[in-house]
């Protein structure tokens, strides 16, 4: 949806904010790649949760008596084994990709990206967030 708002709207500053199942889900290398191709830089925020928030409530809506709701776990997680690194996707496409593991660390790299996307670059910043 981003690429498309910044085709007809070229002018305007285009920024989404996802979480990261979305993002996951999203083919962010085809996005990225339009991005690069196309010169439409757009700037993602993706707050990581760590975690597919519509698993864990279909399971919690389907078996509200269940185990997995006993025990809170929804095989839910996406860092079971190991980081997801969603902003080094984009970066394989030319994007400016930051993370940012703390609050303090917001301003400064929301500003950087913001600067990327100025001298036509995409973007993207991955901000954990608290997790599932």
């Amino acid at each position: 949806m981003a690429l498309g708002v910044k085709l007809a709207r070229p002018e305007n500053r285009v920024v989404q904010i996802v979480g990261d199942g979305s993002y996951h889900f999203s083919a962010p290398d085809s996005v990225y790649a339009c991005a690069q191709t196309h010169g439409l830089p757009i700037f993602t925020i993706v707050l990581d949760n760590r975690g597919w928030s519509a698993v864990k409530e279909a399971t919690r809506r389907v078996y509200p008596k269940g185990v997995a709701v006993a025990q809170e776990q929804y095989m839910a997680r996406l860092d079971q084994r190991g980081e997801r690194r969603f902003e080094d996707v984009a970066k394989a496409f030319g994007a400016h990709a930051e993370r940012v593991t703390e609050a303090g660390q917001v301003e400064a790299a929301i500003r950087r990206c913001l600067e990327a996307v100025e001298g036509g670059q995409a973007a993207v910043l991955t901000a954990r967030v608290t997790p599932l």
